[in-house]
């Protein structure tokens, strides 16, 4: 792989781990497992709070907390909702210094579920480590073109850069998304194929990375569009 992937890859491996270990008995004490918030329902979780009011502050090894866990599990919006009324920090950032809704963006394919966060009052353009975003999040790893949609609707940028690569999400999504669609939702909302990174590649050059797409003759066609 290039080494100009290497950086991105610790945001791949940390999100890799999100489902955690799956529990055949589940109980409040699995709370810190993503199996959990793929299960749970709003009553139980209720009763859990209730129970052990601290595990909203209780993190992973990696700094995972119960919203960052529900934020890319979970089906339902309510248990976003619960999680932040009972004062789950939104902003709250991971090791890695992703926020819950860099989770959502990148893992649920739930639009109602990033939209909770942002109606909720999230920062769209939080920065992870070397400046990645959410839209950075949802262009690389989520395969629902609707959440690229909700935040571009919602005012996010659509060519931020990561930092020393200077990566925009088209160049995210053009190394590591399986979904076509999602880069046709990029450049359909203004996203520049002709933007170079740090080392003078556009995300046409990425794509041969991309063992999914570097084959797509559409895809090739629409990066190409404007060269």
């Amino acid at each position: 792989m290039n080494k100009q992937l290497y950086p991105i890859l610790g945001f791949l491996i940390i999100f890799a781990g999100l489902p955690g270990s799956i529990q055949a008995n589940q109980s409040c004490d699995d709370s810190l497992t993503g199996d959990f918030y793929k299960k749970v329902i709003p009553t139980n979780l209720e009763r859990c709070l209730d129970e052990q009011p601290a595990l909203i502050k209780l993190t992973t090894s990696g700094g995972l907390t119960a919203l960052h866990l529900a934020a890319g599990n979970t089906p339902e919006p309510e248990i976003i909702t619960i999680l932040i009324n009972a004062g789950a920090n939104i902003e709250t950032k991971s090791s890695e210094g992703f926020t819950p809704l860099h989770i959502a963006a990148a893992h649920n394919t739930n639009p109602t579920i990033t939209k909770t966060f942002l109606d909720a009052g999230a920062n769209i353009e939080a920065k992870a480590e070397l400046g990645l975003t959410p839209l950075h999040s949802a262009a690389a790893y989520n395969t629902n073109k609707e959440i690229i949609k909700v935040l571009l609707d919602a005012g996010a940028q659509i060519n931020p850069k990561i930092v020393l690569i200077g990566w925009t999400p088209l160049h995210a999504a053009a190394a590591y998304n399986g979904n076509p669609n999602i880069i046709v939702t990029l450049l359909d909302n203004g996203a520049d194929p002709r933007e170079p990174d740090s080392q003078g590649k556009i995300p046409l050059d990425l794509l041969s990375e991309n063992t999914n797409l570097a084959y797509d003759k559409n895809i090739y066609e629409r990066l190409s569009e404007g060269q």
